[in-house]
């Protein structure tokens, strides 16, 4: 999710896949990137999303973050690609 400041919230696996299971959660994004479908994902996760909660936008993004790097405090991502962003419209 991102934040009108720009900033960015992850989203729980229940908005994202519509159930609990951070795996199953990861599955339904990568099988969307892959399969070209994360337009229509994004919208989906819009219409699971309960309030805003000052959220404007959703995107679907790959990311990739020095492992050793997150866990010493730097959780910036080294690279980050954006597949699909659609806007919060509740």
């Amino acid at each position: 999710g991102v934040e009108a400041d720009g900033s960015v919230r992850r989203l729980s696996p229940a908005a994202i896949a519509g159930g609990q299971e951070p795996i199953h959660a990861v599955a339904v994004l990568d099988h969307a990137i892959e399969a070209g479908t994360a337009d229509e994902l994004c919208t989906e996760i819009v219409d699971r999303l309960q309030q805003t909660d000052g959220l404007v936008a959703v995107e679907i993004v790959t990311e990739r973050h020095d492992v050793v790097g997150w866990f010493e405090g730097n959780t910036e991502p080294m690279a980050r690609n954006v597949f699909a962003r659609c806007p919060v419209t509740l």
